[in-house]
């Protein structure tokens, strides 16, 4: 989940974490997702050489995002009554599952104060009105993430819309300096340490709201040798693949 730091509510951190900790992905993730995922922590996938292993995923935790929420401006205006505190737009794609993630999502929301409207669209509009920062808050899957360097993409400030991914306007210097730096560094395990950090920034920053990996499964014909599922899915695995010849039964 990403949210618009431009926005009057989500500019605040508290907000953004009591978001973050009213999203039940376990629920999510047995009920919509038939199992087949894993609560994620980062953009990097589990195997990723750059992923920073010490994240843990955002608990659930409904009264920590209360007791977050009225440490800010935005109190509750009738305690356990009917009003919301504020409310905000959940834009998603016109595709069926992904309208009821969000409607689950709006509900855990809703629990904290927090009114959610849900406005599911064609993707090519979807698309835009995000590559633009018209939004408050949307989900999107990341596929084919194999280069850490699409941190500087996402999170530079140079790169807030229209010119890059970095649609929820987050501008932190430090995060810039990492991320200038983890361009030129040439070697391995320093550049691993950097994007460690930079990680750990974005994570404490709750710039996003990570939700899960999805897990990756191949069936293929038994004659095939050679190939290697990679962990973004991606058919590159089949360039070392040959075809055997199957014994009878």
């Amino acid at each position: 989940m990403a949210f618009n730091l431009k926005n009057e509510y989500l500019k605040n951190k508290k907000v953004r974490e009591a978001i973050a900790l009213s999203i039940d992905r376990d629920k999510i993730i047995t009920y919509k997702l038939a199992g087949m995922a894993l609560p994620a922590d980062s953009l990097m996938n589990p195997d990723h050489w750059a992923r920073h292993r010490g994240l843990k995923p955002y608990t659930y935790d409904i009264e920590k995002a209360k007791r977050l929420l009225d440490e800010t401006p935005f109190k509750d205006p009738d305690g356990t009554g009917p009003l919301p505190r504020f409310g905000l737009v959940y834009k998603t794609s016109s595709v069926r599952e992904r309208i009821e993630i969000a409607e689950l999502i709006a509900e855990g929301l809703k629990r904290v104060g927090i009114h959610v409207t849900v406005k599911p669209y064609e993707f090519g509009t979807f698309y835009q009105d995000i590559r633009q920062g018209d939004f408050d808050i949307f989900t999107l899957t990341w596929v084919g993430l194999s280069d850490p360097d699409i941190y500087y993409d996402i999170f530079h400030s140079s790169n807030v819309p229209p010119h890059g991914a970095n649609r929820g306007f987050y501008v932190n210097s430090t995060v810039d300096d990492l991320l200038e730096k983890s361009r030129t560094e040439i070697n391995r395990e320093k550049s691993r340490e950097i994007y460690h950090r930079i990680q750990q920034i974005i994570y404490d920053d709750f710039v996003y709201a990570p939700l899960w990996y999805e897990s990756n499964y191949v069936f293929m014909n038994r004659a095939l040798n050679g190939y290697n599922l990679r962990p973004d899915a991606s058919f590159s695995g089949l360039a070392g693949v040959s075809i055997g010849v199957v014994a009878s039964p």
